[in-house]
C-alpha cells in the first residue's frame, strides 16, 4: 500500500529573525520595521552623500579634462607663439630661456643677406630701366 499524504498544512515556524510578540500585542514595531524610502535621516544622508560625489566627481572630471598628470615632471606653462612678419633666417637670439622680457625689446636678429640681395636687384632693375 502507498503512504496516503495529509491535505493539511502544518503552522508555519517563526522566522529567527523575528521576535515573539507578547500576548495582546499583535502590532510589533520591530516586525514591521518601515522601508528605507520612507526614513527621513537615511535619505538625507543618501542624498548629501550623491550631491558630494556629483559635485566633485564633475570638478575632478573638468580640472582632468584640461591638464595632464604625471609623477615627475610639470607639464603646465604659458606658451606665446612668436612669427615674424617676413620669412628669414635667424642670425641671433638675444634672450635666454625663462626669461623675462620688456615690451620692444628686441629677441632676435634676422640674417639681412636676403634682403641685401633683393635691394641690390630692386637697384640694378631701377638703372637699367
Amino acid at each position: 500500500m502507498a503512504p496516503v499524504e495529509s491535505t493539511q498544512r502544518s503552522p508555519p515556524l517563526p522566522a529567527p529573525w523575528r521576535r515573539p510578540t507578547p500576548p495582546g500585542n499583535e502590532a510589533n514595531p520591530i516586525d514591521n520595521p518601515r522601508p528605507w524610502y520612507r526614513r527621513p535621516f537615511g535619505l538625507l544622508f543618501i542624498l548629501i552623500v550623491t550631491l558630494a560625489g556629483l559635485t566633485f566627481g564633475i570638478r575632478y572630471y573638468l580640472h582632468a579634462r584640461a591638464y595632464e598628470s604625471t609623477d615627475d615632471a610639470f607639464i603646465q606653462a604659458h606658451v606665446v607663439p612668436v612669427s615674424p612678419k617676413v620669412p628669414s633666417y635667424v642670425s641671433k637670439v638675444h634672450v635666454d630661456d625663462n626669461q623675462h622680457v620688456q615690451r620692444d625689446e628686441l629677441l632676435v636678429e634676422l640674417d639681412p643677406r636676403d634682403y641685401d640681395a633683393r635691394l641690390a636687384q630692386a637697384s640694378a632693375n631701377l638703372t637699367a630701366g
